[in-house]
């Protein structure tokens, strides 16, 4: 049969074979005087077209404690028969178990199972290709909620927001703070009015209460423009869906940590009990609160204060002018109640010149000294009856005369493949002379290469460089403190864009969003889907008013265009409201920045995937194709549209 090349000339390509057989490739060189050349044979088998059942795995056997569900990783796999094939469908159900399963999407290979008592369930992944199924079990052992220990399955978030939501039209984010651990999470209200803001535990924490007392206990704090709101801390209890009882508790808002405490005994044992945060009249907008070391302990609680556990971090050693990073921490145990804030207080204890702290209520912050020595540094906590310190040492050697040039690491060698541009993480250290300092200036430069290298901001240290055609660039970093320069080089390999395959670099939506972008005034975040890979994007207008939604690529798929037809193809849906809306595919062609052609198609939204389909040639070879989809006229707060599985091929 023949054989297509997708690029001859190239020692790494795709071959392409018409039929079945066995083949005989040659790979020459030449170097103008002299040539040589290598066979390699490759066996081509004919596409089967006899259909077998899905190959169906539910995954491993698992054991968890309540509150947690169970991470579900199935996979379903088929061999593409009958022609044309169904979508392979992968159904989660319950096969046996002492209570009831929920599914989070039970269409998805890979959900979450949550379970309403203990004990031993089996579970079931079934996958149909339309003519055969198959089916493969697992073993979840559930085992009942510890009696004592934080009964929260996320207590804090320095890994995810999982077991905790906002209401409708609430988002919940993790944000880097001091407190304990390094993360916090954030909830913002994204309405466009005021509304009440409402962190929620997913699924309640606690499923099966008993004759006990619990104790709830959260941190919280605001930003500038929310202090003075109130915030409370609740628990509610409920027989079934019947409401048993409640109980709450309240904390003025401050930008400082303030912990809330609340205890409950269940009306109804055997009952669940849910715990929220709330705070009222939330400014569209705005941050809700910041909120922290969440737990719900079961027992009677402790009535016996201890003082609080106080790190000042280790010993240091520094050069003047530089300052020291102090990172202490503290830790309480919520006596007496009602508590009172913990208090921390960073202070001098020795040291021959004076000290200032950049914040000495901190835990984390920093100390200037006025001259050389050593010092002791002392951090204080109260809990408004007792007290605990701990002292750290700084050795602070006097300011150097002599200036020496920056320190400066361009970072790793890089290889990437067209069009993705070099992601640049470069360092640059100085000693801060001459006196008085000047700002050291980083610049990015191309030293060597057959292009044209652009860098999105060649005064960052860190940033990105994309190249007109693909070759071996040397770039060099070079910082300036004024008097002296310094620089490194790293070499970047770019491999052509390839000529078969999907270019785009995130098709679907299975882990985030990155390489593509919405419009101004809209937010672009993954979601659930039963659509393949289980995850889609959805696109919202979160302007006040009706705008154009548009979903851009970023950066654009396509850069040095090639004399090929370039065709691409996107699942879209809308939901109840958007039916009957047109959602546009739109190629555009720029040479430079001027803007060369374009084409589109459109379809018509429903609550059903559909896909779309748009080919295009370049009319100026070597020139940027950049891809979007569009909906015109979409009204403020609603869903634009959702997407999945975009795909651009060149033939």
């Amino acid at each position: 049969g023949t054989v297509t090349f997708a690029d001859p000339n190239a020692a790494r390509t795709t071959a392409t074979f018409s039929t079945a057989g066995t083949y005989t490739l040659r790979l020459s060189a030449t170097d103008s005087a002299l040539s040589a050349a290598d066979d390699v044979t490759i066996v081509v088998t004919a596409a089967s077209t006899t259909n077998t059942a899905p190959d169906v795995s539910a995954g491993p056997d698992q054991t968890i404690t309540l509150p947690a569900s169970a991470a579900l990783n199935g996979t379903a796999t088929d061999d593409g028969q009958p022609h044309p094939p169904a979508t392979v469908t992968p159904p989660w159900t319950k096969l046996t178990g002492p209570g009831t399963v929920t599914f989070t999407n039970p269409a998805a290979q890979d959900t979450m199972a949550a379970f309403s008592v203990p004990g031993t369930y089996t579970l079931r992944l079934s996958a149909t290709d339309s003519a055969l199924n198959n089916t493969d079990d697992v073993t979840v052992t559930v085992n009942p909620q510890p009696a004592s220990g934080n009964l929260v399955a996320n207590p804090g978030f320095e890994t995810d927001t999982t077991g905790w939501k906002g209401s409708s039209g609430q988002t919940l984010t993790r944000v880097p703070t001091p407190h304990t651990g390094a993360w916090a999470a954030q909830l913002s209200n994204t309405n466009t009015g005021s509304t009440t803001c409402q962190l929620n535990d997913s699924p309640d924490s606690v499923r099966t209460t008993t004759q006990t007392t619990y104790t709830g206990s959260v941190w919280v704090k605001g930003d500038a423009a929310g202090t003075g709101s109130t915030v409370r801390l609740r628990f509610r209890e409920y027989a079934g869906q019947t409401n048993a009882g409640s109980k709450e508790t309240s904390v003025t808002l401050s930008t400082e940590w303030q912990q809330l405490r609340l205890t409950y005994v269940p009306s109804s044992p055997g009952s669940s009990l849910d715990l929220n945060v709330v705070r009222s009249s939330s400014p569209g907008g705005a941050v809700c609160f910041l909120v922290d070391d969440i737990s719900i302990i079961m027992g009677s609680p402790s009535t016996t204060n201890t003082a609080p556990t106080v790190s000042a971090g280790p010993d240091q050693s520094l050069t003047l002018p530089a300052a020291a990073t102090l990172n202490g921490t503290v830790t309480d145990d919520g006596l007496p109640i009602p508590p009172g804030a913990t208090t921390a207080t960073w202070t001098k204890v020795s040291g021959p010149g004076t000290v200032t702290f950049a914040n000495p209520a901190a835990t984390d912050t920093t100390a200037s000294f006025s001259t050389a020595g050593t010092y002791t540094l002392r951090l204080t906590a109260d809990d408004s009856a007792l007290t605990t310190s701990d002292d750290l040492t700084i050795v602070v050697s006097p300011v150097s005369t002599t200036n020496t040039a920056p320190t400066v690491s361009a970072g790793a060698d890089q290889s990437i493949t067209l069009p993705a541009a070099a992601t640049l993480s470069g360092t640059v250290t100085d000693d801060n002379l001459p006196a008085p300092p000047a700002a050291v200036t980083a610049t990015w430069s191309k030293l060597t290469g057959p292009g044209t290298v652009t860098f999105a901001d060649p005064a960052s240290v860190d940033t990105t460089a994309s190249f007109s055609e693909p070759g071996t660039y040397t770039l060099r970093l070079t910082a300036d403190d004024s008097a002296l320069t310094g620089s490194d080089d790293l070499s970047v390999v770019v491999s052509p864009q390839s000529a078969a395959g999907n270019l785009v670099d995130n098709p679907g939506f299975e882990t985030d969003t990155a390489g593509w972008k919405g419009s101004s005034g809209t937010s672009l975040t993954r979601v659930a889907s039963p659509h393949s890979g289980g995850w889609a994007g959805q696109l919202t207008n979160t302007n006040t008013g009706s705008t154009t939604c548009q979903l851009n690529d970023s950066p654009d798929w396509v850069r040095p265009t090639t004399q090929s037809t370039y065709t691409a193809t996107a699942w879209v849906k809308g939901d109840a409201a958007g039916i009957g809306s047109t959602v546009r595919l739109r190629f555009r062609e720029y040479a430079g920045q001027v803007g060369v052609g374009s084409a589109q198609a459109s379809v018509t939204l429903s609550t059903d995937w559909q896909q779309v389909q748009l080919t295009y040639v370049p009319s100026s070879p070597g020139s940027t194709l950049d891809f979007n989809i569009i909906r015109s006229s979409t009204p403020a707060g609603a869903v634009c549209f959702l997407v999945d599985d975009v795909e651009i091929t060149s033939s």
